[in-house]
């Protein structure tokens, strides 16, 4: 029998390939069903998809644009959160709209998440700030493609390295990294904050 917990992990594994490219053969519908499980916000997204056709043109157009740029430039978009992406419509037209004018975060790039990925190589443990950025970067490749799967297109975010690390060890050290953050006063996490940055 299968505990609750062995059942949430397999889940996550089976989200990670998906949505970092580590799947060799095209996600199914359960995989579709996975997406929403976890990102809810999509759900109405999704409705919109499979029920207006210029609806998807928009968002298939906008995905692919999203995917180019960040494989060309390593930046991702944050879509994460309420209010970072929104379908309207204009007319005759469907639009999507990314209203916060920080995005793409200067922040995010794919050679950050690199860094990590060599560090986790190498054993060494998350750096004070390598828990938080990791999951943003992963959440910006995952929230993208979930995109391209919910649309039916081919393209993907694609940050090569994402294949040496097993997902499980992304969940475990995430888990620890956030626990550990927990235990830390914020006056000396902003210290070591500060240290990390020089």
């Amino acid at each position: 029998v299968h505990t609750e917990e062995h059942l949430a992990r397999q889940k996550y594994i089976e989200m990670h390939n998906a949505l970092t490219g580590r799947y060799t053969t095209p996600p199914g519908r359960e995989i579709i069903s996975t997406i929403l499980e976890m990102y809810p916000d999509l759900v109405e997204l999704y409705t919109t998809i499979e029920t207006d056709p210029d609806a998807k043109k928009a968002i298939v157009d906008f995905t692919k644009r999203a995917i180019e740029y960040t494989n060309d430039t390593g930046k991702m978009f944050d879509f994460a959160g309420r209010g970072n992406i929104f379908l309207s419509r204009q007319g005759d037209e469907w639009k999507l709209k990314m209203p916060d004018p920080s995005l793409p975060d200067a922040g995010a790039h794919a050679d950050e998440l690199r860094t990590i990925i060599s560090r986790l190589q190498s054993d060494e443990p998350f750096a004070i700030n390598d828990g938080s950025r990791a999951l943003n970067i992963l959440n910006s490749v995952r929230i993208t493609n979930a995109l391209a799967v919910l649309c039916d297109i081919p393209e993907r975010v694609m940050i090569h390295e994402l294949k040496y690390i097993q997902p499980l060890r992304w969940l475990d050290e995430l888990q620890q990294s956030f626990n550990e953050q927990r235990d830390i006063p914020p006056s000396r996490r902003l210290g070591q904050e500060e240290k990390t940055r020089r």
